[in-house]
């Protein structure tokens, strides 16, 4: 009896986990809250050359006002799921700033946005 469960091939075993770890999503999640980090850093005439919806340049522009820790914090997550609710490049930050942190960090995400057809 014991040779029934030896005998099936592990050819056969289908592996459950086939996207990204959870470790994997929550890095991609904080790289996306911290590019709205710097978001709320820019000026406002940084801002207004960025080509962002309405609806992520009012959080931005509410997260620059709000001075409490944790109400900025609850804004910055905020922030960040509108960021990732985006399809596409959220902004082109390497041109306002000289600084390669946000290029570099704008990079990494486009890098692990998933393919759509």
């Amino acid at each position: 009896m014991a040779s029934d469960i030896t005998d099936s091939p592990d050819d056969d075993f289908i592996d459950p986990y086939d996207g990204p770890s959870k470790s994997q999503l929550k890095r991609e999640a904080l790289a996306v809250r911290d590019l709205g980090v710097e978001l709320v850093k820019l000026t406002s005439v940084q801002l207004e050359k960025i080509p962002l919806p309405d609806n992520i340049r009012a959080a931005v522009e509410q997260a620059q006002r709000i001075k409490a820790h944790g109400g900025r914090r609850r804004q910055l997550q905020y922030i960040g799921k509108l960021l990732r609710q985006l399809d596409t490049n959220p902004c082109p930050l390497t041109d306002l700033q000289s600084g390669a942190v946000i290029a570099r960090r704008e990079l990494h995400w486009l890098e692990r946005r998933p393919v759509m057809p």
